[in-house]
């Protein structure tokens, strides 16, 4: 199934609300947040508490995309921020089936993201908890 989940990262961050009430008009399927901590990836962008001041204006899924050091901290949060799907990179985790398992736990769908580079065999292991794969492409 093809599904368009719009990015936020070039939305206008003053006007989040209006950013996904004209996405969600436009059609698109879902809300991607790309949450990065500056240190598993170079790039510092959103959090939670932002996320969670989004999902009022919007009926379609949020998915959070954690580029981050230790996701499973923010599992939880990214949960009650109203994200229904958590991605998360197996190359940057410990225990990659814990942290798949805790974000089932936590009431959403599980994805799998590989970066530009990382074969699909290195997941193909953690398919059979997967509800998303998502391959990032340069």
């Amino acid at each position: 199934m093809i599904r368009i989940v719009a990015s936020m990262l070039t939305a206008d961050l003053a006007d989040l609300g209006g950013e996904v009430r004209r996405l969600e008009a436009a059609g698109i399927d879902g809300i991607h947040w790309d949450v990065m901590d500056g240190i598993a990836v170079p790039s510092l962008t959103f959090g939670p508490a932002v996320i969670a001041s989004a999902r009022p204006h919007a009926t379609v899924p949020f998915e959070a995309h954690l580029m981050i050091r230790d996701p499973d901290d923010l599992i939880e949060r990214v949960a009650a921020a109203g994200c229904t799907t958590a991605l998360v990179h197996p190359d940057m985790l410990s225990h990659p089936w814990r942290t798949c398992e805790r974000i089932r736990e936590a009431g959403m769908r599980v994805g799998v993201t590989l970066s530009p580079g990382i074969p699909l065999e290195d997941a193909r292991w953690l398919l059979p908890l997967t509800d998303v794969l998502m391959i990032m492409t340069v």
